[in-house]
């Protein structure tokens, strides 16, 4: 499969992944940063991911990344917002 014949979840989940993967400590290397992870999606965001995917991800961190909330409120804070987008 490949382009719009790859589902939506798996193309978003393929750059959830790779952050999370990139931004990890893995028992064979330690984690590397945030602007390298956002480097890499970027550098792939034609070839590896699907580049609307990769962008609004990007966006995402860009917007969210950054806050420092209680456990929970972020993801409702996210939820209203996306809602009120719609």
């Amino acid at each position: 499969m490949s382009g719009a014949k790859i589902p939506v979840l798996a193309r978003i989940l393929s750059v959830a992944d790779t952050y999370d993967a990139i931004t990890s400590t893995r028992p064979y290397r330690k984690a590397k940063g945030y602007d390298f992870a956002v480097a890499e999606i970027k550098r792939c965001r034609k070839t590896q991911f699907d580049p609307e995917v990769a962008e609004a991800f990007l966006e995402c961190l860009r917007k969210y990344g950054a806050r420092k909330v209680e456990p929970g409120i972020q993801w409702d804070m996210i939820r209203k917002e996306v809602r009120n987008a719609s």
